[in-house]
């Protein structure tokens, strides 16, 4: 039996938050920068190497970036950067600069947030030989940073909201009433008699989350075992 030829095309997303360390095949850096409107930090330098034992081609793109109550990440495109040059070839080994310059307003009032991203573009692998099917695999990396935009001094101010009992469950809301993003890197629940301890699943739901500037995220989890229902009117909410 004649069999045809095959193509595998493998797609690697590779996001990096907090101290994750990426597969080291394709290399951005920075991976998170602020920008000012105007003056030397409008414009920044980013790096690209390559750490492939070959030729690659790669893009950059930028996008203007919004988080629904899930956390659920949007992207719409911008002109709001300029970046130079967008589409770059890399030898082995080789790193190349990409100066990314703010060219939107000179006021903002609320910090903006959004994504560089960076993607290798098709290239031919090496064909190999596998039971008669010609196979080519394309290992397309793409990551994903971080860009933040203010033009004025700007804080964080998280409150709480709908704070209820679900179904044996704590629910409630951190909205981010003020001009800058936060990550979460402390939430305490103080009730009557001091710090309601949670257990670390529940810790782990909450560290680490990106509240974006006039966001809010939901969170959904285990009830703990201290807090009382009737007494939720009660209880204050610490983040850092």
């Amino acid at each position: 039996m004649n069999l045809l030829p095959l193509s595998f095309f493998v797609l690697v997303l590779v996001f990096v938050f907090g101290a994750f360390t990426p597969v080291r095949a394709l290399e951005l850096s920075p991976m998170e920068m602020d920008f000012t409107t105007t003056g030397n930090n409008s414009s920044h330098v980013f790096t690209v190497e390559n750490k492939f034992s070959k030729d690659i081609a790669v893009e950059l793109k930028i996008y203007k970036r919004r988080i629904n109550l899930k956390g659920e990440e949007s992207r719409d495109d911008t002109n709001d950067f300029l970046i130079f040059p967008r589409q770059i070839k890399l030898a082995p080994g080789q790193k190349k600069p990409v100066r990314v310059s703010w060219q939107g307003p000179t006021e903002v009032k609320k910090e903006i947030p959004y994504r560089l991203v960076l993607e290798q573009l098709p290239i031919d692998f090496k064909k190999k030989e596998n039971q008669g099917q010609k196979i080519d695999i394309d290992f397309l990396l793409k990551y994903v940073a971080s860009l933040y935009v203010l033009s004025e001094p700007a804080k964080s101010e998280i409150v709480i909201e709908n704070l209820e009992k679900r179904k044996s469950r704590l629910h409630f809301i951190l909205k981010n009433n003020g001009s800058k993003h936060l990550v979460v890197s402390k939430f305490v629940l103080i009730g009557g008699s001091g710090e309601i301890p949670l257990v670390d699943t529940s810790l782990r739901q909450v560290l680490g989350r990106n509240i974006l500037a006039e966001s809010a995220l939901e969170f959904d989890l285990p009830w703990p075992s201290e807090l009382q229902a009737q007494h939720l009117e009660l209880v204050k909410v610490h983040v850092e």
